[in-house]
């Protein structure tokens, strides 16, 4: 079967890696902007994916140039043989669904108003309700870039990227599947590894490397996010409270070259007054270098000045390798720079 996986912009080919290593026989493996199209058996471990968004059974992919031509390819589509499959995997709600539209850079076409004309179309041709804001049920996904739609089903009733360990969360709190991304780019497989992250927000990237068996330490200036922090990784049961401390990221008291790797979501845009980054960039990474054992590589996420970053990184951690990726977030750009010292 064919499936399409979405992805946060710029991280297409670590969510493929993804898909690879973790997904049975998966194969055939396509990547463009904001997802990832393969083939799969159906019961091929496709829920275990961090790093993906969300995941759908792929229906049917067309290019197109005018919206009616949309509404004419799903009226051709068997809808409710892709409903019996995927009860298969879960409970679906009888007589109902719901859509959701992404229209990238598609001129003339408006999500509102393909959703309607679709609605209007299944629920005649099949006697469904349509039931809006509802996704957990039969949720058909329309995603046009530009002249190329791709038609799917969403295989789980809720998205990937939700975790069910994040019952504390601040604001600006980053959004797992790119925590997931930075651990998969920080340290790779194996387990056991010392991940430090010293601006621990929500806790976000640590629970996900503790997801991924590594063992974890962190801290953050504000209280608030120690607690939160804490509550978030009891969740997934981790016990060591001890490990995550209140602390100034800049000079902490973490032994010296006693981690195998720092995974931070360094503060951008609001977070800080633009005249204090280029010192906050600085002592960080002189911190972080203070701390990482010989080798150890770092994986920062920055919204503000990657270039200023990696020329106190390449003076800092002189011989490292600096690789970049540029993300498409919420109408922004964030920086993965991963900073290898192998």
């Amino acid at each position: 079967m064919h499936f399409i996986a979405y992805t946060v912009k710029g991280l297409e080919e670590v969510a493929a890696a993804e898909i690879g290593r973790r997904v049975k026989d998966a194969q055939g493996m396509e990547q463009a902007p904001k997802r990832v199209v393969f083939e799969a058996p159906l019961r091929g471990n496709l829920t275990a994916l961090h790093i993906a968004d969300d995941i759908g059974l792929l229906l049917g992919h067309i290019q197109v140039t005018t919206a009616p031509e949309i509404v004419e390819f799903i009226s051709s589509l068997d809808l409710l043989a892709a409903r019996q499959t995927i009860a298969a995997l879960r409970v679906v709600p009888e007589l109902s669904f719901s859509l959701t539209a992404t229209l990238a850079g598609t001129a003339g076409f408006k999500s509102d108003d393909l959703i309607t004309e679709l609605a209007k179309v299944i629920e005649g041709r099949y006697h469904w309700t349509y039931t809006e804001r509802d996704h957990s049920n039969f949720d058909i996904r329309v995603l046009a870039d530009h002249n190329d739609v791709y038609v799917a089903v969403r295989l789980l009733p809720r998205s990937l990227h939700e975790r069910v360990y994040k019952t504390a969360q601040r604001p600006g709190s980053l959004r797992p599947s790119i925590a997931a991304a930075m651990v998969e780019l920080a340290v790779g497989g194996g387990t056991g590894k010392r991940i430090i992250d010293n601006f621990c927000g929500s806790g976000t990237i640590l629970a996900e490397a503790l997801l991924a068996k590594r063992q974890v330490y962190g801290g953050d200036i504000e209280p608030e996010a120690v607690s939160f922090t804490r509550q978030n990784l009891a969740n997934l049961h981790y016990k060591e409270t001890d490990r995550i401390v209140q602390l100034d990221a800049t000079k902490t008291k973490w032994p010296s070259r006693f981690f195998d790797a720092a995974i931070s979501n360094l503060p951008w845009g609001k977070q800080i007054e633009i005249s204090h980054i280029t010192a906050l960039y600085r002592d960080t990474l002189r911190e972080y270098s203070r701390v990482l054992k010989p080798g150890g590589d770092l994986c920062l996420l920055v919204g503000s000045k990657p270039e200023l970053l990696a020329k106190h990184a390449k003076l800092i951690f002189p011989g490292a390798v600096i690789q970049t990726h540029q993300l498409g977030y919420l109408g922004q750009a964030p920086t993965i720079m991963l900073i290898k010292r192998h």
